[in-house]
């Protein structure tokens, strides 16, 4: 397999590998939007700004997304039902 991606000066000055993708937003437009590549992955977690901007209203869960040495607690995004 081959990843079509590329090397981001991040904010807090640290390079990573990441990929342009799109994410759908509640309106139903699509957004531009970096994911990390990460193949040891088993979900995608996006930033406040990406999630902010997608406009979705959050709905707390009961599960932790975990990584080396930390954890985040999870929250899952759901479109609006109106």
């Amino acid at each position: 397999m081959l990843i079509n991606g590329f090397w981001l000066l991040c904010q807090d000055d640290i390079v990573r590998p990441v990929l342009l993708g799109e994410v759908l937003k509640a309106d139903g437009s699509w957004m531009p939007a970096h994911f990390l590549i990460d193949s040891g992955a088993d979900q995608t977690v996006f930033s406040v700004d990406v999630l902010n901007a997608l406009q979705l209203p959050p709905a707390p869960a009961t599960t932790r997304l975990e990584g080396i040495g930390e954890f985040l607690l999870r929250w899952c995004w759901k479109p609006n039902s109106d």
